[in-house]
């Protein structure tokens, strides 16, 4: 394959179809990570205002009932424990059905993966 061949395999629908998938994903990744600040603030902000209210005789928490519900919500393995394991299993669910009917779907992973870490 010489170089000329090579350039036009490149410079038609595959750059167009990879770029578009990148810019998806990295729109998709930067939108998520924003998301999932909010979200963990949100859950601390809640958190410490549990607490103090436990603390002040206010409210009483049952921890050993939100423990089983976050067990059976992010135990995606079902192996009792919430691992690393099952943050990929939910990592490449998302990634899954976000690149969905995606055209350029590797160039979307790239694209995600540049989002969340920007």
């Amino acid at each position: 394959m010489g170089a000329s061949e090579l350039f036009n395999l490149f410079k038609g629908e595959y750059v167009t179809e990879f770029g578009v998938g990148a810019f998806a994903g990295y729109a998709a990744g930067f939108v998520l990570k924003r998301a999932a600040q909010v979200v963990i603030f949100t859950v601390g902000c809640l958190f410490v205002g549990m607490q103090v209210m436990a603390n002040h005789g206010y409210v009483t928490v049952h921890w050993d009932r939100i423990e089983l519900a976050w067990k059976s919500q992010f135990d995606t393995n079902h192996d009792g424990k919430i691992d690393s394991d099952d943050m990929n299993m939910q990592y490449e669910q998302v990634v899954k059905v976000l690149e969905s009917g995606v055209p350029g779907a590797g160039g979307f992973t790239a694209g995600f993966l540049l989002g969340l870490r920007s």
